[in-house]
């Protein structure tokens, strides 16, 4: 064998080997990738399981926490023992006229019964507020699953509740509902709704207070009844109760409705009080105003001719609303005349001369030389009762 035929064999060895070597590099190393990989596949198992092993801890947690606010797994006093609870969380809340009834169960087996429930009554709007309060204070397992509210005429509210509350199989058989507190309330005391709800209407905007119209000052005579008007405008067109805060000396009677307040000034000065006006509104807003009434002596009397006078045979007959507007019918007797006036009309009826000032709750305000009278229907001309005092200089424009 020559050198060269040497040289060559060795090489062919040497490629021999290292292919040889390469080989069994690569099948060692798809080995450990196969076994890596193998690891991470049993790691990611393992990974999920301890992740089932938690959450099936947690799920038994949950279950025992809802068996503990499970309604009893026997039916009846499941039944009777929620309605129970029921009327008395009604009778907590001060709600006298209610009915409780049980509307039906289902159930789906091997995981809860469900009971159904309907409550009707009729409740203050902040009895509504704590009935809402009180039962998701508790942690029951129930729930409102519709609630209806009507308002009534006489300001209270027609409340219906459809309620649904669970029974779980692994509840004792006869547990007692428990008053555990549940952590669902944003607050933990019921002032806080009321405060932040009562002074809300569910049913439109925000109720507005009545703004007061009248005047502020107003003029009486001593010894003389006296008519005031009191009057406040509602936004949104609801009645207006009116009453006083405070005393005046003598007698006195405030109409609460149409405000008009009827006194007899014993003294002379100036007499102040505060005057209420409250609405109906839900929740119902009020404004209140302070009154001063200034009484002097009366103006002396004009001297009144002898004779037969037509004012004493011209009365009020009606006061009546024509296309809108309020009109007052004067029957001057003697000369057979029904007078029909507006508001600014002027007339004369025998010695009497007077210009129609404003025509309200069934009472007609005239303006008579330097005094403005009062008058409803049956009364004559001369029965006018004075108002306040007005100077004529104050309305040129008159």
């Amino acid at each position: 064998m020559t050198r060269r035929e040497k040289t060559l064999l060795w090489a062919v060895i040497g490629c021999v080997v290292i292919a040889g070597a390469n080989l069994l590099s690569q099948r060692a190393a798809r080995s450990l990738e196969r076994r890596e990989a193998t690891i991470e596949d049993l790691e990611k198992q393992l990974r999920q399981a301890r992740h089932l092993i938690r959450k099936g801890m947690q799920a038994r947690t949950t279950l025992q926490t809802y068996e503990v606010r499970s309604l009893p797994s026997q039916s009846n006093l499941a039944n009777s023992r929620y309605r129970d609870w029921l009327h008395h969380w009604l009778l907590k809340a001060d709600v006298t006229d209610h009915q409780v009834s049980f509307q039906s169960a289902q159930r789906v087996p091997d995981v809860y019964d469900k009971y159904m429930f309907s409550v009707v009554c009729q409740v203050e709007l902040d009895q509504w507020v704590q009935l809402l309060y009180e039962f998701y204070r508790v942690d029951h397992l129930h729930r409102i699953k519709a609630m209806s509210v009507t308002p009534l005429k006489n300001g209270r509210l027609s409340l219906g509740l459809s309620i649904e509350a669970l029974s779980l199989p692994g509840a004792k058989a006869n547990k007692e509902l428990q008053e555990e507190p549940s952590q669902r309330l944003a607050f933990g005391d019921i002032s806080e709704y009321l405060s932040r709800i009562l002074g809300r209407n569910p049913y439109s905007p925000a109720n507005q207070p009545p703004r007061f119209a009248s005047d502020e000052t107003q003029e009486a005579y001593v010894g003389r009844p006296a008519s005031l008007q009191i009057s406040a405008k509602d936004p949104e067109g609801q009645t207006v109760h009116y009453r006083l805060v405070g005393e005046l000396p003598g007698n006195y009677h405030l109409d609460e409705v149409s405000g008009e307040l009827r006194w007899t000034p014993p003294q002379k000065g100036e007499f102040e009080v505060t005057v209420v006006a409250e609405d109906e509104g839900v929740p119902p807003k009020r404004e209140e105003t302070r009154l001063k009434i200034v009484v002097t002596d009366p103006p002396p009397e004009e001297p009144r001719e002898s004779g037969f006078d037509v004012a004493q045979f011209t009365f009020v007959t009606a006061i009546v609303a024509v296309d809108g507007k309020p009109q007052v019918w004067l029957h001057n007797r003697p000369e057979g005349r029904l007078l029909k006036l507006h508001e600014g009309d002027q007339f004369e009826a025998g010695s009497f001369r007077g210009k129609i000032v404003r025509i309200e709750n069934g009472a007609v305000e005239i303006r008579t030389g330097d005094q403005t009278v009062r008058m409803r229907p049956g009364q004559h001309l001369r029965e006018a009762e004075p108002v306040s005092r007005e100077k004529v200089a104050a309305n040129p424009s008159d």
